[in-house]
């Protein structure tokens, strides 16, 4: 006996599409309908924080152990998201810079001014605008390098607590503070110059950087609250943190350096004008 499909069919397809009449209408009654209103459905779209020149900057760094018998260290930080590279750039305490008028040395302008006034004066004679400073002693130093894992280096001067060698050796917070800051180094301030940028830039490229990532708000809340001096404020670290976490677990390896070549004039140090030119297009 034949089937009559058609019969049971039609009924079957009224009551189904009842039935989405009747859910749509439950749904545009609790969500208040389907398009502009304010409160109807939208699309989640994913937040994506772009890079822009905004987040680069560039740091003067002081590390001052405030020992008699210790020199004063000075370096540039170039933090550049967008080229995805960090740049340390040393400066000998002896650097010639300009002070009302005069010629003189860095450092001088540091102990007799300021850190703020040393900050400019180096500006001045790079001309290159830094935008923070931050001044560590010897217990925010340390606790930064221990923060960042210390680093293997290679130790090639005969400096009493370090192992010369011309093999990598692991060097702690204490350890690259007492390298760093050698008052007797054979290539005097232009070899100081080599060790504190390779140094400092190794320890940024061996750094874990999705460790750092993870606990960068605490870390930087610490270091902030050490350091003996600076102008950085909560807002600079808020606006640029998504650019450090970037670079932090997106480009590894990132940090080189830039060794100013120098001229010696009497006791100075000065800046040629070639070598300045070389730098800023180094450093763009």
């Amino acid at each position: 006996m034949k089937k009559n499909t058609g019969s049971i069919a039609i009924p079957f397809l009224i009551t189904l599409l009842v039935s989405f009449v009747i859910i749509g209408g439950i749904i545009f009654f609790l969500f208040g309908g389907f398009g502009g209103g304010g409160d109807s459905l939208k699309q989640l779209e994913p937040e994506i924080t772009l890079i822009s020149e905004e987040d680069q900057f560039n740091l003067f760094c002081v590390l001052d152990t405030e020992e008699s018998d210790k020199p004063v260290c000075y370096m540039i930080f170039r933090f550049n998201p967008v080229a995805k590279r960090n740049t340390c750039i040393a400066l000998p305490a002896n650097l010639a810079v300009n002070n009302n008028g005069a010629s003189t040395k860095l450092d001088n302008v540091y102990h007799m001014s300021g850190v703020t006034a040393a900050r400019d004066a180096a500006a001045a004679a790079l001309n290159m605008a830094l935008d923070r400073y931050m001044v560590f002693d010897s217990t925010s130093f340390q606790k930064l390098c221990s923060i960042l894992g210390g680093v293997e280096c290679i130790v090639d001067e005969k400096i009493v607590g370090l192992q010369e060698s011309d093999k990598m050796q692991y060097l702690g917070g204490s350890q690259i503070q007492l390298y760093l800051t050698y008052p007797d180094f054979t290539g005097g301030e232009a070899q100081r110059m080599v060790v504190v940028d390779s140094t400092i830039a190794e320890m940024l490229n061996q750094t874990d950087g999705s460790r750092i990532s993870e606990t960068l708000d605490r870390s930087f809340s610490t270091i902030i609250n050490l350091v003996k001096d600076s102008d950085v404020t909560a807002q600079d670290y808020k606006n640029r943190k998504h650019a450090m976490k970037y670079m932090l677990e997106y480009a590894p390896g990132s940090t080189g350096y830039y060794y100013l070549s120098l001229q010696q004039t009497g006791d100075l140090l000065t800046i040629p004008e070639n070598t300045l030119k070389n730098m800023q297009e180094m450093v763009k």
